[in-house]
């Protein structure tokens, strides 16, 4: 027999999605990026995951969690716990606080600019002879020759395939993007635009991303947002028990944090003026769950005695590695080192 699906519909915008019989609205809020404050996780404890359910809220009864932590005034204009509540028919839903959203922010930039700067990013020119039959060294031997960076590399498949057509459209003269010996882009001689990183701050309850000039350490913009694993519980040990007693909870948390810093991202660089293509380092840090978490790594160890992370020192990875390539393509990822475990 087909299993029943049914619409959900998030008041005011009207966006309908669909979600299973049986299935807990407060799972489908999770899923559609609709910010809950879910402070036990959940768990049916807190009574703050409250959604006024427009339509459909007849056809689950109340349950006796919801009686007991709904007042009769919430029970009356139509209130449910989405933790509790199970989505048996089509139904109309409000979120409770409509400030939990996924909004972003733009605090005020920092007065100052960084005062020391020396970034692992940086440019170099080059010029490179012309090939001919008594010269057949090949393009990558050529271009590493004419780099005056002790044993330069390119890592990047990408950027190799490319290096054929991009070193004769540029006729042989450019500017190499390095980071630290390796080659990540290759320029126009004549393009002095800047070059920028990205700075990440994954707090348990906010996000903050910082746009900076690489060149001048210029503080160029700053966008911030709650974290939506708010969703999920409000303190670490809430978001570790998710993650290790759903089968999917790592990477719905992933999930969850990735979406707001691929939006903060982009708003980042239309705020700066700046194309996403020309940042080039990303540092994050975080506490050690929410950099295991957003490296899709199990934190299960942290949460128990003798509280061992998987890692804790510092990690460089490509954009494509964390999924964030589509909001900085070119950028290497600094993971920042951690303390401990907590």
């Amino acid at each position: 027999m087909k299993e029943a699906v049914y619409k959900v519909t998030f008041l005011p915008s009207q966006r309908t999605v669909t979600a299973k019989r049986g299935e807990i609205l407060l799972d489908v809020l999770r899923r559609e990026s609709q910010q809950v404050n879910a402070v036990c996780g959940g768990k049916g404890n807190c009574g703050k995951c409250k959604a006024l359910v427009a339509e459909g809220s007849e056809a689950f009864p109340l349950t006796l969690t919801e009686s007991r932590l709904l007042t009769r005034d919430e029970i009356a204009a139509g209130y449910r716990l989405s933790c509790q509540f199970k989505v048996m028919t089509d139904v109309r839903v409000k979120t409770e606080d409509s400030a939990l959203n996924s909004a972003v922010s733009k605090p005020p930039l920092p007065k100052a600019s960084i005062r020391e700067i020396s970034p692992q990013v940086r440019v170099e020119e080059f010029s490179l002879c012309r090939p001919d039959i008594d010269d057949q060294a090949s393009d990558y031997s050529r271009l590493m020759s004419a780099l005056v960076t002790e044993r330069p590399g390119i890592d990047r498949l990408s950027l190799l395939r490319r290096l054929p057509h991009v070193i004769r459209e540029l006729d042989y003269r450019g500017r190499a993007v390095l980071y630290g010996s390796e080659v990540i882009d290759i320029l126009p001689f004549s393009n002095e635009r800047g070059i920028f990183g990205v700075a990440i701050d994954i707090g348990t309850t906010t996000l903050a991303v910082y746009l900076a000039d690489l060149k001048s350490g210029e503080i160029v913009a700053v966008r911030s947002a709650s974290n939506p694993q708010s969703a999920y519980g409000q303190d670490v040990i809430s978001r570790i028990d998710y993650a290790i007693k759903r089968d999917e909870g790592i990477d719905e948390l992933r999930t969850a944090v990735l979406t707001t810093l691929n939006k903060l991202i982009d708003d980042l660089c239309k705020g700066g003026a700046v194309s996403k293509e020309r940042i080039y380092d990303t540092s994050i840090v975080g506490n050690t769950t929410m950099i295991h978490i957003l490296l899709g790594i199990s934190p299960e160890r942290i949460a128990s005695s003798p509280f061992i992370p998987t890692f804790t020192g510092g990690k460089v990875f490509e954009s494509r590695e964390l999924d964030l390539e589509e909001s900085i393509p070119n950028s290497k990822i600094y993971i920042m080192p951690g303390i401990s475990a907590y």
